[in-house]
């Protein structure tokens, strides 16, 4: 190229976003390569003509040509390399630079700073947040603390029978019963179940229909947010944020441990020691 040319080239190469670049560096190796492998690199005519005589070259095409081939495939597998180096590096930066925005997620006001895992963060990997009413989201939070309580409660009710402190399942059997929680869950009679149902169905009817929780809040089923007398301080945020990782927590490790007693029989009988 004449070096006017180079430099419209060069002025353009300059002026293109960084993805074009990467696409321009690309597609510029592989012409490169192209020419290096017919010019500079192809072997002397001379060469060239000696390997026709020891090799036959296949029908319609040339030694040259199959030099040139030869030559050209490494030569654009370098190019196609350098370029995958250069997009890789731009995707590296691409992610550093969007690692150091954060989040935004629509949390109705009562949720703020208790989004999880963190009080600037909101842990919502489906988007649920951006798509529904500030009601519907206030409606599934209550849900996931409910949820969140009873595991909690399950595991802890599951170690301390695995750990073989379990005196009312003994007084509701009438025999001490097996330290593996599921085995000892058997070994209940179906009126002892029943009862426990109905304890649960009772309190259920209460909270949802004689003594309801605020719309706003609907996971305080107790009424804490008339005692409480500054709900914004960092210190009851905090509380809400650990009652909520707590319980996401307790979800996965209760099914982990059912799962795990299921498949491999092993309750955590280590909780003993």
């Amino acid at each position: 190229l004449k070096p006017f040319w180079l430099k419209v080239v060069f002025v353009s190469f300059l002026a293109m976003p960084s993805a074009a670049k990467n696409v321009a560096f690309v597609a510029g190796a592989a012409v490169i390569a192209q020419a290096a492998a017919q010019d500079a690199f192809a072997a002397p005519r001379a060469l060239r003509a000696a390997a026709s005589r020891t090799v036959s070259a296949p029908e319609g095409q040339s030694s040259s040509q199959q030099a040139d081939a030869g030559l050209l495939g490494p030569a654009l597998a370098c190019a196609s390399l350098g370029g995958a180096f250069a997009l890789a590096g731009s995707r590296r930066r691409s992610a550093a630079h969007g690692k150091q925005q954060v989040a935004v997620c629509a949390l109705p006001k009562s949720l703020e700073g208790t989004g999880g895992p963190f009080s600037d963060a909101c842990w919502d990997p489906a988007g649920l947040t951006k798509s529904n009413s500030e009601e519907t989201i206030l409606q599934w939070r209550s849900a996931e603390l409910k949820h969140g309580r009873v595991a909690m409660l399950a595991c802890g009710g599951w170690f301390h029978t695995a750990a073989g402190l379990h005196p009312i399942g003994d007084a509701a059997a009438r025999t001490r019963v097996s330290d593996d929680p599921i085995i000892a869950l058997q070994q209940l009679p179906t009126a002892g179940l029943m009862q426990v149902f109905f304890t649960l169905m009772c309190l259920e009817y209460m909270f949802t229909f004689v003594t309801p929780a605020p719309k706003d809040k609907p996971w305080d089923t107790l009424g804490m947010s008339e005692i409480v007398f500054d709900e914004e301080k960092p210190s009851y945020k905090r509380l809400q944020l650990q009652e909520i990782n707590n319980g996401r927590l307790a979800m996965i490790g209760i099914i982990g441990l059912i799962a795990g007693e299921v498949m491999t029989g092993e309750y955590f009988a280590s909780v003993k020691n």
